[in-house]
């Protein structure tokens, strides 16, 4: 017996170690055992139901753009007059930041303002009523103006027969030695570089002795003839000098053709049918002048006749009516003319800045031709794009929170979803939808171009049961879960499932109470 316990004792010495261990063992197995109330499931696989937190989060990257950038450009074309402003600069609503040349378009505001005050004036007269001083005064404008058109009609023979002289000069006297007459028609006294120019030049020489004859008896005829007669001539003597310009045109084109241009012997002829062009012109102008001037002359007795009609008209409801329709239609070509002066000026639409400005002074511009660009100083907006799967979670107005690049994970900027585009953009063949999200405040660290990393919260519901997503056994549309019972037991049992949060828990509606076990094995 002494020589068994010395032996056991000499075991236990060499083997201490392995019998505290196999201890530790029997020791651990039996708390587990306790701990789990004789269950098989393993640690990791159980999940106590509680009241939680559950979120829906859509997350998306999209990239920083100014919530307005305006890209402008001339709605006209024409020489760039002036730049007003420069790349960086800060700028507002209806500041002018470049114009082409308008000083034509700005004579006729002009000239529309005055119309309109005029009519204002004509109006405001007739609400008044006319006073005799006012009523002479008209009758004196509409006699002075009768009596300056006479003068015009007056002025038609002189002018005729000024013109009449200075084309005969021009034509039979200064052509004298280029054209000779032979027989019944005009030869060149020289060769043209083809027989059809000089037959087309010596048929326009004849004509115009035909316009001439002509012409000389029409003037005749002016002597007591009336203001319809005389117009009828001033209006005719176009045609006259029409058919000497033509011949003077085909003359000088020949004096200058290659084949006969070094021929100084013609430089006389060629000084006399400069000459003799330089003076048709001339008369040409002082006929269409004074046409122009009877023409205007008309309006504005019309205009001074209908002026003294309503100074002496009472004021009626249609005279009334008239004055103001007549106000209205200047009124309607002054704001016409106000917009066309627009057209010739690029200005701001919005509070910015100016981020390319790619035109200078005297250059010619073409409409629509981008000259600059304005990027809003306003809030700035992400514009991205969410798969087909996550649109129907989100609404206007979610909140988002945003992280960029350029600053890391740990800076969160605040922002709100605000537009969902209802078309889809097929990008790689999968369709999805552009959303913008507006930040929340103005930060001058946020720059136009930055990659947004954004994180959309779609839903959240506070204090709701839920459990992880592996938890749920379905068959057709029964969802189930493993309830473990005090005695380590487990059981299956029916639930109604809610949303789904980010976090791979689902929200459960009923079949579960608060502080129960689920069994999350897979076996």
């Amino acid at each position: 017996m002494n020589q068994r316990f010395a032996t056991a004792l000499s075991f236990g010495k060499r083997h201490t170690k392995l019998l505290i261990g196999i201890a530790l063992v029997i020791i651990a197995g039996g708390f587990w055992i306790s701990m789990r109330g004789g269950s098989d499931t393993e640690p990791g696989n159980v999940f106590v139901v509680e009241n939680t937190t559950l979120t829906q989060e859509v997350s998306v990257t999209g990239s920083v753009k100014a919530a307005s950038t305006a890209n402008l450009s001339f709605e006209k074309s024409g020489r760039v007059s002036r730049v007003y402003a420069r790349e960086g600069a800060a700028v507002v609503p209806g500041q002018i930041l470049a114009a082409i040349a308008n000083a034509d378009l700005a004579a006729e505001v002009l000239a529309a303002e005055a119309d309109v005050a005029r009519e204002k004036a004509t109006l405001a007269e007739l609400l008044r009523g006319a006073r005799d001083e006012d009523i002479r005064v008209k009758e004196a404008e509409l006699s002075s103006a009768e009596q300056t058109l006479k003068n015009y009609y007056s002025d038609i023979r002189e002018t005729l027969e000024d013109a009449y002289v200075t084309v005969d000069d021009a034509t039979r006297t200064k052509l004298s030695g280029i054209y000779r007459f032979e027989n019944t028609s005009y030869k060149l006294s020289f060769s043209a570089c083809s027989a059809q120019d000089e037959i087309d030049a010596a048929w326009k020489r004849y004509l115009v002795d035909t316009e001439l004859s002509l012409w000389k008896t029409e003037i005749n005829t002016l002597e007591g003839a009336d203001d319809a007669a005389k117009e009828t001539v001033l209006r005719k003597a176009q045609g006259h000098i029409d058919a000497a310009r033509a011949l003077l045109e085909t003359t000088a084109a020949i004096l200058t053709a290659n084949c006969t241009i070094t021929n100084t012997a013609l430089d006389t002829y060629r000084t006399s049918v400069s000459t003799a062009r330089t003076n048709v012109s001339t008369e040409a102008g002082s006929i269409a002048d004074l046409s122009q001037s009877l023409s205007t002359q008309k309006l504005v007795i019309e205009q001074r006749r209908r002026e003294l009609e309503l100074k002496k008209a009472p004021a009626t409801t249609e005279s009334v009516d008239a004055a103001r329709a007549a106000l209205a239609r200047t009124e309607a070509r002054l704001a016409a003319a106000r917009v066309e002066l627009g057209k010739t000026e690029v200005r701001s639409p919005i509070y910015g800045t100016i981020t390319k400005m790619e035109v200078e002074a005297g250059e010619l511009m073409t409409l629509g031709t981008p000259i600059a660009t304005v990027m809003s100083s306003k809030q700035f907006e992400i514009e991205a794009n969410v798969p087909e799967a996550d649109i129907a979670k989100l609404a206007i107005n979610n909140t988002a929170k945003v992280t960029l690049d350029a600053y890391g994970d740990d800076e969160v900027f605040a922002a709100r979803l605000y537009f969902i585009d209802p078309a889809e953009t097929v990008i790689d063949g999968v369709p999805t939808y552009r959303v913008k999200i507006q930040f929340a405040e103005n930060d001058p660290r946020i720059k136009s171009g930055m990659t947004a990393n954004v994180t959309l919260l779609a839903l959240k519901k506070e204090n709701v049961l839920s459990v992880p997503q592996r938890a749920i056994t379905q068959e057709g549309s029964t969802k189930t879960v493993r309830i473990i019972a005090a005695d380590g037991t487990t059981t299956s049992r029916e639930i109604t499932t809610g949303i789904r949060g980010s976090d791979g828990k689902v929200e459960v509606l009923s079949g579960l109470n608060g502080g129960e076990t689920i069994d999350l094995s897979t076996d």
